[in-house]
Protein backbone atom coordinates (compact mmCIF):
# COMPACT_ATOMS: atom_id res chain seq x y z
CA UNK A 1 0.00 0.00 0.00
CA UNK A 2 0.67 3.58 -0.92
CA UNK A 3 -0.10 4.60 2.83
CA UNK A 4 1.22 3.70 6.29
CA UNK A 5 -2.59 3.49 7.40
CA UNK A 6 -5.53 3.40 5.07
CA UNK A 7 -9.28 2.74 5.65
CA UNK A 8 -10.81 1.65 1.76
CA UNK A 9 -14.55 2.06 2.04
CA UNK A 10 -14.84 0.79 5.47
CA UNK A 11 -18.45 -0.10 6.76
CA UNK A 12 -19.29 -0.83 10.67
CA UNK A 13 -22.75 -1.88 11.40
CA UNK A 14 -25.14 -2.87 15.01
CA UNK A 15 -28.62 -3.63 15.22
CA UNK A 16 -30.57 -2.22 17.82
CA UNK A 17 -34.41 -3.58 17.64
CA UNK A 18 -35.35 -3.21 14.17
CA UNK A 19 -33.04 -0.30 13.50
CA UNK A 20 -29.36 -0.47 11.66
CA UNK A 21 -26.92 2.00 12.75
CA UNK A 22 -23.79 3.24 10.71
CA UNK A 23 -21.10 3.26 13.30
CA UNK A 24 -18.84 3.55 10.52
CA UNK A 25 -20.22 4.26 6.72
CA UNK A 26 -17.61 4.27 4.23
CA UNK A 27 -14.77 5.62 5.59
CA UNK A 28 -11.82 6.33 3.44
CA UNK A 29 -8.68 8.24 4.65
CA UNK A 30 -4.97 7.40 5.07
CA UNK A 31 -2.16 8.31 7.58
CA UNK A 32 1.53 8.81 6.57
CA UNK A 33 4.62 6.85 8.32
CA UNK A 34 5.69 9.51 10.87
CA UNK A 35 2.42 11.59 10.95
CA UNK A 36 0.64 12.79 13.89
CA UNK A 37 -2.46 12.66 12.74
CA UNK A 38 -5.99 14.25 15.10
CA UNK A 39 -9.56 12.41 14.20
CA UNK A 40 -11.90 15.36 15.68
CA UNK A 41 -16.07 14.41 16.15
CA UNK A 42 -18.63 15.06 18.32
CA UNK A 43 -19.87 11.91 20.72
CA UNK A 44 -20.95 9.06 19.24
CA UNK A 45 -19.34 10.45 15.71
CA UNK A 46 -17.50 6.69 15.29
CA UNK A 47 -14.21 7.88 16.38
CA UNK A 48 -13.98 5.14 18.83
CA UNK A 49 -15.16 2.12 16.45
CA UNK A 50 -12.62 3.79 14.04
CA UNK A 51 -9.89 3.20 16.27
CA UNK A 52 -10.74 0.06 17.75
CA UNK A 53 -11.01 -1.40 13.69
CA UNK A 54 -7.57 0.18 13.66
CA UNK A 55 -6.31 -1.43 16.37
CA UNK A 56 -8.18 -5.11 16.01
CA UNK A 57 -10.24 -4.67 18.68
CA UNK A 58 -13.52 -5.26 16.48
CA UNK A 59 -14.13 -5.86 12.98
CA UNK A 60 -15.51 -3.61 9.80
CA UNK A 61 -18.43 -5.38 7.98
CA UNK A 62 -16.76 -3.88 4.82
CA UNK A 63 -13.94 -2.62 3.42
CA UNK A 64 -10.38 -2.96 4.10
CA UNK A 65 -7.89 -1.44 6.44
CA UNK A 66 -4.25 -1.36 5.74
CA UNK A 67 -1.45 -0.86 8.27
CA UNK A 68 2.04 -0.83 6.70
CA UNK A 69 0.98 -2.91 3.92
CA UNK A 70 -0.82 -5.55 6.35
CA UNK A 71 -4.71 -6.57 5.72
CA UNK A 72 -6.16 -6.11 8.86
CA UNK A 73 -9.46 -6.95 8.15
CA UNK A 74 -8.61 -10.08 7.03
CA UNK A 75 -6.88 -11.71 9.74
CA UNK A 76 -7.35 -14.35 11.58
CA UNK A 77 -8.45 -14.56 15.10
CA UNK A 78 -4.89 -15.61 16.17
CA UNK A 79 -3.32 -12.99 14.15
CA UNK A 80 -4.93 -10.26 15.19
CA UNK A 81 -4.06 -10.95 18.57
CA UNK A 82 -0.22 -10.74 17.70
CA UNK A 83 -0.84 -7.57 15.56
CA UNK A 84 -3.05 -6.28 19.03
CA UNK A 85 0.46 -7.06 20.55
CA UNK A 86 3.27 -6.54 18.65
CA UNK A 87 2.31 -3.62 16.00
CA UNK A 88 -0.21 -1.24 17.95
CA UNK A 89 -0.23 0.31 21.43
CA UNK A 90 -2.84 1.63 23.31
CA UNK A 91 -3.56 4.71 25.55
CA UNK A 92 -7.29 5.11 26.89
CA UNK A 93 -8.42 8.41 28.49
CA UNK A 94 -9.13 6.90 32.31
CA UNK A 95 -5.61 5.18 32.05
CA UNK A 96 -6.73 1.73 32.64
CA UNK A 97 -3.58 0.59 34.93
CA UNK A 98 -3.77 -2.30 36.93
CA UNK A 99 -4.57 -1.09 40.41
CA UNK A 100 -2.29 -4.11 42.40
CA UNK A 101 0.59 -3.78 39.98
CA UNK A 102 3.69 -1.14 40.42
CA UNK A 103 4.47 1.03 38.06
CA UNK A 104 7.16 -0.52 36.27
CA UNK A 105 4.85 -4.11 36.54
CA UNK A 106 2.38 -2.31 34.87
CA UNK A 107 4.79 -1.14 32.02
CA UNK A 108 6.12 -4.22 31.49
CA UNK A 109 2.88 -6.32 31.55
CA UNK A 110 2.82 -6.39 27.81
CA UNK A 111 6.35 -7.64 27.33
CA UNK A 112 5.37 -9.99 29.69
CA UNK A 113 1.79 -11.06 27.92
CA UNK A 114 3.98 -11.10 24.36
CA UNK A 115 6.67 -13.25 26.22
CA UNK A 116 9.43 -10.41 25.01
CA UNK A 117 11.54 -10.71 28.16
CA UNK A 118 11.82 -6.54 28.01
CA UNK A 119 12.95 -5.60 31.22
CA UNK A 120 15.28 -3.28 30.30
CA UNK A 121 13.02 -0.15 30.26
CA UNK A 122 15.24 3.00 31.51
CA UNK A 123 15.28 4.60 28.18
CA UNK A 124 11.34 4.67 28.01
CA UNK A 125 10.64 5.62 31.41
CA UNK A 126 13.51 8.45 30.98
CA UNK A 127 11.49 9.91 28.35
CA UNK A 128 8.54 9.78 29.97
CA UNK A 129 9.06 11.32 33.08
CA UNK A 130 8.75 8.30 35.19
CA UNK A 131 12.06 6.77 36.13
CA UNK A 132 11.16 7.75 39.65
CA UNK A 133 8.17 6.45 40.23
CA UNK A 134 8.56 3.13 39.09
CA UNK A 135 8.16 1.84 42.67
CA UNK A 136 4.22 3.43 42.85
CA UNK A 137 0.60 1.80 42.67
CA UNK A 138 -1.73 3.98 40.61
CA UNK A 139 -3.64 4.99 43.83
CA UNK A 140 -0.54 6.63 44.57
CA UNK A 141 0.15 8.91 41.36
CA UNK A 142 -1.30 11.62 39.72
CA UNK A 143 -3.61 11.59 36.80
CA UNK A 144 -1.30 12.81 34.53
CA UNK A 145 1.34 10.83 36.17
CA UNK A 146 -0.88 7.66 35.68
CA UNK A 147 -1.17 8.79 31.71
CA UNK A 148 2.22 8.90 31.37
CA UNK A 149 2.59 5.59 32.55
CA UNK A 150 0.34 4.11 30.27
CA UNK A 151 2.02 5.20 26.97
CA UNK A 152 4.98 3.75 27.96
CA UNK A 153 3.26 0.78 28.87
CA UNK A 154 2.06 1.46 24.97
CA UNK A 155 5.33 1.77 23.90
CA UNK A 156 7.07 -0.71 26.09
CA UNK A 157 6.67 -3.40 22.63
CA UNK A 158 8.12 -0.62 19.77
CA UNK A 159 4.35 -0.57 18.08
CA UNK A 160 3.97 0.47 14.61
CA UNK A 161 1.46 2.67 15.63
CA UNK A 162 0.29 4.89 18.65
CA UNK A 163 -3.68 4.92 19.06
CA UNK A 164 -5.02 7.54 21.54
CA UNK A 165 -8.47 7.60 22.75
CA UNK A 166 -8.94 10.51 24.33
CA UNK A 167 -6.23 10.74 26.04
CA UNK A 168 -6.17 14.25 27.82
CA UNK A 169 -9.87 13.78 28.36
CA UNK A 170 -9.80 13.07 31.90
CA UNK A 171 -7.31 15.57 33.04
CA UNK A 172 -7.27 19.44 33.69
CA UNK A 173 -5.86 21.96 31.06
CA UNK A 174 -2.44 21.94 31.99
CA UNK A 175 -2.01 18.71 32.86
CA UNK A 176 -3.31 17.53 29.59
CA UNK A 177 -1.45 20.15 27.71
CA UNK A 178 2.02 18.12 29.21
CA UNK A 179 0.72 14.85 27.81
CA UNK A 180 0.33 16.06 24.46
CA UNK A 181 3.38 17.59 24.02
CA UNK A 182 5.10 14.79 25.10
CA UNK A 183 2.97 12.76 22.52
CA UNK A 184 4.40 15.55 20.59
CA UNK A 185 7.88 14.87 21.09
CA UNK A 186 7.57 11.24 20.55
CA UNK A 187 6.25 11.73 17.57
CA UNK A 188 8.61 14.59 16.54
CA UNK A 189 12.06 13.15 17.74
CA UNK A 190 11.03 9.09 17.55
CA UNK A 191 9.01 9.00 14.05
CA UNK A 192 6.27 7.47 15.87
CA UNK A 193 3.08 7.36 13.58
CA UNK A 194 0.31 8.61 16.17
CA UNK A 195 -3.60 8.23 16.08
CA UNK A 196 -5.23 10.18 18.58
CA UNK A 197 -9.30 10.43 18.22
CA UNK A 198 -11.10 13.34 20.31
CA UNK A 199 -13.65 15.76 20.77
CA UNK A 200 -11.18 18.59 21.37
CA UNK A 201 -11.00 20.21 18.43
CA UNK A 202 -8.53 22.61 20.28
CA UNK A 203 -6.11 19.62 19.88
CA UNK A 204 -6.23 19.23 15.77
CA UNK A 205 -3.91 23.18 16.31
CA UNK A 206 -1.09 20.70 17.26
CA UNK A 207 -1.13 17.82 14.43
CA UNK A 208 -0.07 17.33 11.14
CA UNK A 209 -3.88 15.79 9.73
CA UNK A 210 -7.19 16.23 10.96
CA UNK A 211 -9.46 14.16 9.52
CA UNK A 212 -13.56 15.16 10.72
CA UNK A 213 -15.84 12.44 11.68
CA UNK A 214 -19.64 12.53 11.84
CA UNK A 215 -22.78 10.55 12.28
CA UNK A 216 -19.73 7.09 10.94
CA UNK A 217 -19.20 9.64 8.01
CA UNK A 218 -16.09 11.70 7.14
CA UNK A 219 -16.66 15.10 7.00
CA UNK A 220 -13.47 17.28 6.30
Amino acid sequence: MEHFVEFEDVCKYYQTGSVKIAAADHLNFYVDKGEFCIIVGPSGAGKTTLLNILGGMDSCDEGNVWLDGQNVSHFTARELTTYRRYDVGFVFQFYDLIPELTAKENILLPSKLAKKGKTDISDTVKKLGVENLLGRYPSELSGGQQQRVAIARALVNDPSVLLCDEPTGNLDVSTGNDVLSLLIDLNRNDNRTIVIVTHDNQLAEKCDRIIRISDGKITD
